[in-house]
């Protein structure tokens, strides 16, 4: 299929692109002048590259001369903390530009558009969040992907475009941007301590690879999805983060550098995790890398590089 995806420079984007790669598909991808290419160097050349701007002449182009089937949409603009500094590019680039592509991927017929939501989206529960549970976005970031959601569903009435939304689970692994689990992987690497919690949240933390594998999935299953619009939960086992803890010092044989000493922040949540029993039903995914095999590749990966 000629497929075009977005954030393919980011860290979840660089490794599905190398899979669809070795599984035929076409690739476009959506790139900026500022754009790092780092993570993708070595592939570059087996994909085709389309620069955004304002107008998104490029994308139109694009779509007029190539048949392209459908969209992956990954690219994202994160914030943790709220700041009005950064919501005008919150909102350009999570709500205003997917939805000028979906349009455009719309006037030219593509068939499917797979999007990417977050966990954040949901309440934090005692209890496995399930894709019906209470939306209460923790953010601002969380609220802009809900806002772009609405919107694509909206989008969908009279049109022979089907769309689904992956809502991601702390996703982690090799390439990340600078999160918990990078963050202590360098630190045991380097011998620098890192302090944390005690570790008491109790999260789905999921493996980038296996995360790669529910777009795969979701892949053949909207060619003959029946309803229009559709959501999945994906995420690995539940753990508690202090398990992530205890085995990176295990699998690097390092204790002493991961100080387990800070107060947990006022708004810090500390349970939220799913079974993904409704993707592990309808798409057939399932978790192949436990909690120490996805640290031990992750672990290793920046022993190397």
């Amino acid at each position: 299929m000629n497929i075009l995806v977005t954030g393919a420079t980011g860290f979840i984007g660089s490794h599905l692109v190398r899979r669809l790669l070795k599984l035929g598909h076409t690739l476009f991808i959506i790139t900026r002048p500022h754009s790092d290419l780092s993570r993708i160097n070595d592939i570059l050349d087996n994909l085709i590259q389309v620069s955004s701007d304002p107008t998104l002449g490029a994308i139109h182009e694009l779509f007029q001369k190539n048949a392209i089937d459908g969209v992956i949409h990954l690219a994202t603009y994160y914030r943790k903390e709220d700041s009005k500094e950064e919501e005008k590019n919150m909102l350009e680039t999570n709500i205003d530009f997917p939805y000028r592509l979906l349009i455009i991927a719309q006037q030219y017929g593509s068939t499917f558009f797979i999007n990417t939501g977050t966990c954040f989206e949901y309440s934090p529960s005692l209890v496995s969040i399930n894709e019906h549970s209470l939306i209460q976005p923790f953010n601002y970031y969380a609220s802009t992907k809900f806002k772009f959601e609405d919107k694509l569903i909206e989008s969908l009435q009279d049109s022979n475009l089907k769309a689904l939304t992956l809502k991601l689970f702390f996703p982690y692994g090799e390439q990340d941007n600078n999160k918990l689990v990078r963050l202590l992987v360098e630190s045991l690497i380097k011998k620098n301590e890192f302090h944390v919690t005690k570790g008491e949240q109790y999260l789905s933390y999921t493996y980038v690879h296996d995360i790669v594998d529910a777009y795969i999935l979701a892949l053949s299953h909207i060619k003959n999805m029946r309803s229009s619009y559709d959501i999945f939960n994906i995420g690995g086992t539940p753990i508690k983060v202090s398990n992530i803890f205890d085995t990176l010092e295990e699998i690097s044989n390092k204790k002493g550098f991961i100080v387990r000493d800070k107060e947990y922040a006022k708004n810090e949540i500390m349970r939220m995790y799913t079974e993904s029993e409704k993707a592990k039903k309808v798409l057939g995914w399932n978790q192949k890398f436990n909690l120490t095999e996805g640290l031990r590749k992750t672990y290793n990966y920046y022993l190397q590089y």
